[in-house]
This record gives C-alpha cells, structure tokens and sequence, in this order.
C-alpha cells in the first residue's frame, strides 16, 4: 500500500497537466499569430512539466466542493504566470537551459525573449476574466489573489537579486524565511491552495488554516531543495543533485551565483565570509523551528510570536479577512521582536 503512494501521486499529477495543458493551449492559440512573438509564447508552455502549481488549484478546488471546470481558469493562469516568471528568471540567471532544452534567450536573444515573458506574463489574466463560471464576484477576488501573489513573488526576487547584486553577507535564519515565505511558499504554495479553495467554494472557505498548511509545506519543500544543492543528500535517503532535486530552477528557489562560496538557500558568499546565522542553522534546529511553529496558538502562529522571540524570525502572515471583509493573501509582514 504504502509503494503505491507515489505512484499514485504521479498519476494524479499527469492528469491535471493534461487537462491544464489543452487548456492553455487554448487560450494561447486565441487571437492571430504575431511574428517573433507567439512560437516564443509557446515554447516553454509546450515543454512537459510536473504541474505542482495547477495541481494544487484543482484538487483545493476539488476537496472544497468545486469541479475541475471551475478550478481550471485560476489553474491555466498560474501556470501561464509560471512559465512567464521562467523566462525571465532563465535571463537574471544566465541559465543556458530549461525542461531539457536550451533556454528561450539562448535560442532567440535576450530581447525577445523578455519580449515573449511580458506578452506570457499578460495572457495569464485572461483565463480569470471568464465570468460564466465563476461569476464575476469570485472572479475578481481570484484576480486579486493572483496579482498579490505577483507582488510577494517580484519582491521576492527583487531581495535576492540584491542580495546577489550588493554581496550581503550579513544575513541569518530570520532573512531565509522571509525570502522562501515570499517567494516559494506564495508563489508556489499558498496562492495555488488559496485559488483552488476559493474557486471551489465560491469564495466562502476560511483560509486561514489552508494557508498556515502552505506555507509550510513550501518552506519545507524550499529547505529540503536547498539541503540537497549543498550537501547532495538529506540524513542519507536522498541522492538528487541541485540540478534533478524538485524545483532546482525557477523563481521558487534561492539561486547560486558564481565565483563563490554554498550557503544554505542556495545563495552563495565570499569565501572570506558567511553570513551570520547560517552556521547554527542545522537540520536539527530547522525542526525546532517547525516545532515551534506548530505549537503556536491559532492567534498567535499567523505574526509567528511565539517563534519570533525565540529564533529572531520577524517575519508573520496577515490574518484571514473571513466572508465581506476578505482581502488577498499578502505574504510575510515584519513585527517587532522583544
């Protein structure tokens, strides 16, 4: 029973990527073909990928009552939004290739490729402009969603590139956290489970708990990745290498640059130097620190009280708006530390 487990993990997955690829090739054949423009629109989209983001919409969308016509816009978009984010990241890191082929700007230059992002980037909305569905209320509020995931997701990337850019060193446990919570825990998480949840029930799921459950689920997801480009195994059960270990490109990952020395995330430092925190940062207090999370009242686990005395991690989630008074998710907020 339990070797079935994966297996049929992976069947569930290759059967939301099918369902969401017809789907976005549909909406991406809308409209006449644009010279140097829609074969760039296409490529990655047509590349073969897990679907962990689209899979999250639908079966949230799904275990809330909802059937996979109603999570399938809000699934198309964020996949389209993913492949655009890929084509720009491929740029900001160099990375000469993606799904097994070289990478966009590798096969037709920088410019139109960021061109090709932009244009992926816009045809991601169009799926939730598709009020018959949903209704226009529910449609709106998933638009809201998604673009307070673009926002978390670019600032994100924007703290990283600087990082990079500047040569900071002097960071510690409390800065990896905000930097995965906004990034891989939002983008590739938390918005997902929120889009499914809220298309499924048409927008009346408290989504408090489902957000508490994806964010860590993407910080685990994130620390395990980063575990795995640094040392290349976890506790001796894992073999993948940065390159094969899920994720190990894309805008939900801290990235390396070159010339320099590992440090958990993914980012590299001087040899001369390591950041702060970083050093005490083992597999053993990454427990303690998911202990402590865990272990916070329901009031209390949203601005990570608890936890923020304990291990300096200032970073929290806003609470839940429930019923009228909703309002998307937007990510980690600072709160002061006693």
């Amino acid at each position: 029973m339990a070797g079935s487990a994966p297996a049929a993990v992976e069947a569930t997955l290759a059967r939301y990527a099918g369902i969401v690829e017809s789907a976005m090739g549909d909406v991406l054949c809308e409209g006449k073909p644009a010279a140097y423009l829609s074969d760039l629109v296409h490529e990655y989209p047509s590349r073969r990928s897990k679907g962990i983001r689209p899979a999250l919409v639908l079966a949230a969308c799904q275990a809330y009552g909802g059937s996979l016509r109603e999570g399938l816009g809000p699934a198309v978009s964020i996949e389209l939004l993913h492949n655009a984010f890929l084509i720009h990241d491929d740029i900001e890191d160099g990375s000469a290739r993606r799904r097994g082929a070289p990478s966009l700007h590798e096969l037709h230059g920088a410019p139109l490729a960021v061109n090709a992002g932009d244009a992926l980037a816009v045809t991601a909305l169009l799926p939730l402009r598709d009020w018959g569905v949903l209704g226009a209320r529910v449609s709106r509020r998933l638009s809201d969603e998604l673009l307070a995931m673009v926002r978390q997701t670019t600032e994100g990337q924007a703290l990283e590139l600087g990082w990079r850019r500047n040569n900071v060193v002097d960071l510690g446990a409390a800065d990896y956290m905000t930097l995965i919570a906004k990034k891989t825990c939002c983008y590739t998480t938390v918005a997902p489970l929120r889009l499914g949840a809220l298309a499924g029930s048409r927008g009346t799921a408290s989504l408090a708990a489902l957000t508490r459950f994806g964010f860590f689920l993407g910080a685990a997801f994130q620390i395990r990745d980063d575990l795995l480009s640094v040392v290349g195994h976890v506790d001796g059960c894992c073999s993948a290498t940065a390159s094969s270990a899920p994720g190990a490109s894309g805008p939900g990952r801290t990235r390396p640059s070159p010339n320099a020395k590992p440090g958990l995330g993914g980012l590299r430092w001087p040899r001369t130097a390591r950041p702060r925190g970083f050093g005490s940062l083992t597999f053993g207090s990454i427990v303690g620190l998911f202990a402590g999370l865990s272990s916070c009242p329901p009031g209390n686990w949203l601005g990570f009280d608890r936890v923020s005395r304990s291990c300096s991690c200032r970073q929290g989630f806003l609470p839940d708006r429930r019923r009228q008074n909703q309002r998307p998710w937007r990510g980690p907020r600072q709160t002061g530390v006693r």
